[in-house]
């Protein structure tokens, strides 16, 4: 398995939950996605939480990835949510407008409370 550049795969309530590490660039990207799909294609497709709690930029690479992630789980009915998302990196989904395609809660409790209730 490829090194983990400190991105943590597991499941929680349910979730398979990934923490990126602080940053996906161009550098780091396709092995930290390589990881995340080794991982969710052997085991049941399932919905995805992604926490950016690490987080602190978010490139264009790392935008990507989110999509490609994004598009896999939708094919199954699935769906992916950002957690723990700093004003920071939710501006850039806003600039994008990627915050109308993707479920963004800013804190973990706000997901908790919306969508485990």
């Amino acid at each position: 398995m490829p090194k983990s550049f400190n991105t943590t795969i597991e499941e929680r309530m349910g979730f398979i939950w990934i923490t990126f590490n602080d940053s996906i660039y161009m550098d780091n990207y396709k092995a930290i996605e390589d990881e995340i799909f080794h991982k969710i294609k052997s085991e049941a497709p399932k919905s995805i939480v992604l926490d950016l709690s690490k987080t602190s930029a978010l490139f264009s690479s790392g935008i990507g990835l989110i999509l490609r992630l994004h598009s896999f789980v939708e094919k199954y009915n699935k769906k992916i949510f950002l957690v723990n998302v700093s004003q920071k990196v939710s501006d850039s989904f806003v600039t994008t407008g990627l915050n109308a395609v993707l479920t963004i809660f800013p804190t973990e409790k706000e997901f908790k409370k919306k969508i485990c209730p």
